[in-house]
């Protein structure tokens, strides 16, 4: 996830991501650090290789991460956007291609 404009990073380790951004986004990131914009993931299938690359990536420079972003979304678009859906006051999750 990503502020904007584009000055800050966050990893996030989740089965399901589609509902992960959405409660993690709503309860921590936006409040402490702006995060607005899921901007990158990645499908990793077992705990201990996503566990592997996040701590690969908690060790690279920022330049490099953004650089990883830019070859797959370049314009930085929030990729979550049509993911949910405001019904009543209340934010509903949306079928995604994740599932």
């Amino acid at each position: 996830m990503t502020a904007q404009p584009a000055t800050l990073t966050a990893r996030v380790v989740a089965q399901d991501l589609q509902p992960a951004t959405l409660t993690v986004s709503a309860a921590i990131l936006t409040a402490g650090y702006n995060l607005t914009d899921l901007v990158y993931y990645e499908k990793i299938e077992g705990m201990d290789e996503c566990i592997a690359r996040e701590k690969q990536l908690k060790n690279w420079h920022r330049d490099w991460k953004i650089n990883l972003i830019e070859v797959d979304n370049p314009k930085m678009v929030d990729l979550a956007r049509d993911w949910y859906i405001m019904k009543d006051g209340v934010w509903l999750v949306r079928s995604s291609p994740l599932t």
